[in-house]
């Protein structure tokens, strides 16, 4: 809690918001120092790299500040500051797992969920959306390289990144409904939507791949991860009248969140 505390208040100190002085040189050393103990095979590597998880997780009680003479808020936490500054370098750390440097677990267990996270924020800051584009296709092509990999634990890491990048150009797609992704250049799509359709495409025919692999836990891991992306749906009693079959009495809770 320490350590996000100090990444909070130098990224506050350095300007905040979308200000590029916001990336200070602490926020840079603290993220470095971290990743060099779980991109290194350290014992308690999983351990060094929860301190992604509880910076984006993290909220300053300081972080809103109302001026004198506005009743504007601003909020700005580490997480804003990890899409905007420092999701490429994140993305990056991906490329430790076909090579062997990053335990999978670290992968499973944080980048990932983390990633997660950032990438919907890029929206909310209107990141541009040729550097979303950049960092999707690095975490496409890390993702490629890990599912070939021999070791089954990596290609289980390879199907979570594809379907959480599944999620984030489905999050895109929902966010330009108006666009016709199949345009030309000079169409409303521009380039860009034509891309996104294609990685699209790219990403199914991985994952497709991915349920016809011998290993049993890369395609039962595709399945629950595909599974995951899917929203709860609610049933209310109109949609149960007739069905004799459904039971009435309500979810365990180990199911209910599992």
């Amino acid at each position: 809690k320490l350590l996000c505390y100090l990444f909070a208040k130098s990224s506050q100190e350095g300007g905040g918001g979308d200000d590029s002085h916001a990336a200070s040189s602490l926020c840079r050393m603290m993220l470095l120092s971290s990743s060099d103990k779980f991109c290194g095979m350290a014992p308690n590597a999983l351990q060094h790299s929860l301190l992604l998880r509880d910076l984006v997780r993290y909220v300053p009680s300081s972080s809103s500040a109302v001026s004198a003479t506005t009743t504007t808020t601003t909020t700005t936490t580490p997480a804003d500051v990890l899409s905007i500054h420092f999701l490429p370098t994140i993305i990056n750390h991906l490329s430790n797992v076909p090579g062997g440097g990053m335990p999978p677990s670290v992968a499973s267990y944080t980048i990932i969920p983390v990633l997660n996270e950032l990438f919907p924020l890029q929206y909310i800051h209107r990141v541009r959306k040729r550097d979303i584009q950049d960092s999707m296709d690095t975490a496409f092509l890390l993702a490629k390289k890990s599912l070939f990999c021999t070791d089954e634990h990596r290609r289980c890491v390879a199907v979570k990144m594809l379907v959480s990048l599944l999620g984030v150009v489905l999050l895109h797609i929902n966010t330009n409904k108006n666009v016709d992704y199949y345009d030309g250049e000079d169409g409303p799509g521009g380039g860009n939507g034509r891309i996104m359709m294609r990685l699209l495409d790219e990403i199914r025919g991985y994952l497709r791949r991915s349920l016809t692999q011998h290993q049993l836990s890369v395609r039962m891991q595709t399945y629950d991860s595909l599974i995951s992306l899917l929203e709860p749906v609610e049933l209310n009693d109109e949609s149960l009248e007739g069905a004799d079959s459904v039971p009435t009495s309500p979810m365990p809770p180990s199911l209910a969140t599992g």
